[in-house]
């Protein structure tokens, strides 16, 4: 399992943009890669990177947006991919260890 420390090494490096220095993340980014990352990383992590994580998907669907209404076969990839990440983070959040 992957610690937080070592996801988030593997997230930044994925989102690192080289060619876009005014943007947050890499407007070219595997979303599948990201979701690899995600299933291979313990829950601590997820939760703890879930709130960078949901602003990645924010983003990355603010950049894609033309791509996805033109193409409807990566629309419904990346949707599910989404839906794939989102379902991680939220178990992994729900999940989480209150402390008590």
């Amino acid at each position: 399992m992957t610690t937080i420390q070592a996801l988030e090494r593997e997230l930044h490096r994925l989102w690192a943009s080289d060619d876009d220095d005014d943007l947050p993340f890499s407007a070219y980014v595997d979303e599948g890669s990201v979701c690899d990352r995600l299933e291979n990383a313990c829950a601590e992590a997820r939760c703890a990177l879930a709130p960078r994580v949901r602003q990645w998907m924010l983003f990355n669907r603010w950049v894609n947006e033309w791509e996805e209404r033109t193409n409807s076969e990566y629309s419904l990839w990346v949707s599910n991919v989404y839906t794939r990440i989102s379902g991680m983070l939220d178990e992994a959040e729900r999940d989480r260890p209150t402390g008590e």
